[in-house]
């Protein structure tokens, strides 16, 4: 997208989708744009690779259709759910939500939260036998299509999972969750407790220990790290469980963690979460050895779904305590489906992996994108 003479400059590729197990979901893509100063005045040119842009919490299977938009592109990878639909069915969302992230990558047009158009996915069913031959014209290559800038693709064949090897991973990770979350359970007002359970308590926060898979080549990783936080104050009604986290790499700058969570907010309604990603953590500054990938101090936000999961003490997008964590790399494996960019189960039907994993799809991420610099230009004008 480009107006004002080239001022304004939004180009976006290689978009990703990504659905959490409640049909829940992001939209990632690689964004080039740059900052919106005035009509006159050329801001500079700034790369987001694998920006989470849009979420959104639920959609609708239904009969063949024609999409919400008029955009189209190919799926690099995806989070696997259970079943949803057969084949020639899509999948529809008719709102999405900007992200914090994926403001500022719209050039600053919009504020984190503001609605976006909604989504389709179309169906197409994949030729077994002749995978080059396929509905859609996709090639069938889901991380082959458009290197992205941060080599999401990596060097693997889309369906052939053997040529996918990732490195056995291990180590710690720090964290401290909120500073003053931890005060405040512990100090003279909630009059609480903080226990732990397979984890270690420090002063400056938390440990966790836990091992996985990262595919170096895509920089796709998983680590699971078990144990539990246990909150409580004010006599037991406030009441936060935090189990089962998991840190998952998404790409060389960005990084999620997700956890299981119950808790109870100051008016008494449960809340029971499972594998909601919590926290977003930027990794940028990661670095990555032969034989080790860590972190120090990266920055980290509370999610949409964080927020909810924390019982609405804080809202999306505050900046959480930051992440520091240390993978030793240790012998090569097989991709698991986290770690293996061309998703589990791509040479199968449309839908048989269920993140809408075989989808030729119609995306409304153009659509999306028209709308919300068609609506900046009447308003900067």
């Amino acid at each position: 997208f480009s107006g004002h003479s080239g001022i304004l400059h939004v180009e976006i590729s290689n978009p990703r989708v990504v659905v959490n197990a409640d049909g829940s979901g992001s939209i990632f893509a690689d964004v080039e744009s740059k900052e919106f100063i005035d009509t006159v005045t050329e801001g500079e040119i700034i790369e987001y690779p694998n920006v989470e842009l849009v979420t959104f919490d639920s959609g609708e299977w239904g009969g063949n259709a024609g999409g919400a938009g008029s955009g189209s592109a190919s799926l690099q990878s995806v989070t696997p759910l259970a079943t949803q639909a057969t084949t020639d069915e899509s999948f529809v969302s008719d709102i999405t939500e900007l992200t914090a992230d994926g403001a500022p990558a719209f050039g600053g047009f919009y504020s984190a939260g503001e609605e976006f158009d909604g989504f389709t996915l179309n169906s197409a069913e994949q030729d077994v036998t002749n995978p080059d031959n396929n509905n859609g014209n996709n090639n069938n290559n889901a991380g082959n299509n458009n290197e992205s800038s941060n080599n999401a693709g990596g060097n693997v064949n889309g369906g052939d999972q053997e040529n996918c090897v990732a490195y056995e991973v291990s180590g710690s990770l720090d964290w401290g969750l909120k500073e003053s979350f931890r005060n405040y359970i512990e100090g003279g007002i909630a009059k609480g407790a903080i226990n732990t359970s397979g984890i270690e308590h420090s002063d400056d926060g938390f440990r966790w220990s836990g091992s996985g898979q990262l595919n170096t080549d895509a920089m796709l990783g998983e680590v699971s790290m078990p144990g539990t936080l246990h909150f409580t104050g004010h006599d037991g009604v406030l009441d936060t469980k935090i189990s089962n986290v998991r840190l998952v790499i998404h790409s060389s700058s960005q990084a999620s963690i997700y956890a299981d969570v119950v808790s109870n907010d100051m008016e008494g309604n449960a809340h029971d979460l499972t594998g909601v990603r919590f926290a977003n953590v930027n990794v940028s500054g990661a670095s990555l050895t032969s034989d080790s990938f860590s972190v120090s101090g990266a920055a980290t936000t509370l999610t949409d779904d964080g927020a909810k999961a924390f019982a609405g003490f804080y809202e999306a997008g505050i900046e959480l305590d930051p992440v520091s964590f240390s993978l030793t790399l240790g012998n090569e494996v097989p991709c698991n489906d986290a770690v293996n960019p061309s998703g589990e189960g791509l040479a199968q039907t449309g839908f048989e992996s269920p993140a809408l994993a075989l989808i030729a799809f119609a995306l409304a991420l153009a659509a999306l994108g028209a709308r919300g610099v068609a609506v900046a230009q009447r308003r900067r004008s």
